[in-house]
């Protein structure tokens, strides 16, 4: 990896969580006026089987030690698809960190497609970095999706209120709903932009590797002894913040008021913890109707993250003249 004069890089380890959790906390401030610990998140991803960290992670440092650009690649199929996050300290734009760390996400994501296969390669970006979307553009990236970060405070007692006629919703038995939970969200999220399936025991595995699984905070609704909807809550954080990670009802039992049962319950779990703000991530175009669920009950779009996507070439094999990557621009 090349970087400008008086940087220097290296992959991530499991160690640097924290030092990259300040980094997003500051680069946040700086793109938003506020932060909050994104800890969780990266840990559960780096956890992940979709992550390699040597060669798929890199931390730029400047010449005092601390971090001034980012960047990490997932790839559950890489012959599908691969996704890209990287960020520059406010304090060392204009440097070329940016071009720089670009590149580095193409040349790692064509270390892990085929010679012969094209993949898009999505980076996810803060709708008010304008430098990022700049960068983006030149080098032949289009936006194709919009993510809401979405927010609400939680009061002390937060009532969950009546479930659909047949209908319970519980706290997850481990081994028990292991079946019956991956099925639900496997169906449930089968047809929403970017998912990628995962078997039964992978997804189990990762979702408990990640370090703060909790079968009480996966609320399950049950109706005639089958497992219908499933809402996994998160708390990642002693920040007084919950989060509704997944929320998903079977397609064939959607349109029943099962999904508003199961976020209010997941509100109210998350209020009897003692937190008082929840938070989610949904995709802006889903249609499944989850953001005027959300809306309904209180959340409001507080950010907004998009989607930018180019079709990138694999790295040719050993010995083969490389090949030429469609959508970059001739100045990059």
């Amino acid at each position: 990896m090349s970087v400008p004069a008086g940087y220097r890089s290296r992959p991530a380890t499991l160690d640097d969580v924290d030092t990259v959790d300040r980094f997003f906390r500051e680069v946040d401030e700086a793109l938003f006026g506020s932060a909050e610990s994104s800890r969780g998140w990266v840990e559960e991803s780096w956890r992940s089987d979709w992550v390699d960290l040597p060669t798929m992670t890199l931390l730029v440092f400047s010449a005092d030690g601390g971090v001034a650009a980012t960047a990490d690649l997932e790839a559950i199929d890489p012959a599908k698809e691969i996704g890209a996050f990287a960020r520059v300290h406010p304090g060392h734009r204009g440097r070329g960190l940016g071009t720089a760390v670009l590149g580095w996400t193409e040349s790692a994501a064509a270390a892990l497609i085929g010679p012969d296969a094209t993949v898009p390669l999505h980076h996810s970006i803060a709708a008010v970095d304008g430098a990022a979307r700049d960068l983006l553009t030149e080098r032949g990236y289009h936006h194709v999706r919009t993510a809401w970060h979405m927010r609400m405070d939680l009061p002390a007692a937060y009532v969950a209120g009546p479930t659909p006629a047949e209908v319970t919703i519980r706290p997850s038995i481990e081994g028990v709903d292991d079946v019956g939970i991956w099925e639900t969200m496997d169906s449930a999220f089968r047809t929403h932009f970017g998912y990628q399936p995962v078997g039964l025991e992978r997804w189990w595995d990762n979702t408990r590797r990640a370090g703060h699984y909790d079968p009480s905070l996966m609320l399950v609704a049950e109706h005639a002894g089958r497992i219908v909807g499933v809402s996994y809550q998160y708390v990642l954080a002693d920040d007084g913040i919950g989060w509704v990670g997944d929320l998903g009802v079977r397609p064939e039992m959607q349109r029943r008021g099962i999904g508003s049962a199961l976020l209010r319950s997941a509100l109210a779990d998350l209020s009897r913890r003692g937190l008082r703000i929840a938070e989610l991530n949904v995709d802006s175009q889903n249609e499944s109707g989850a953001v005027d669920l959300y809306r309904k009950v209180g959340m409001t779009v507080v950010r907004e993250w998009l989607d930018y996507v180019r079709s990138l070439a694999g790295a040719p094999a050993l010995g083969e003249p490389p090949a030429t990557s469609t959508g970059v621009s001739s100045g990059a």
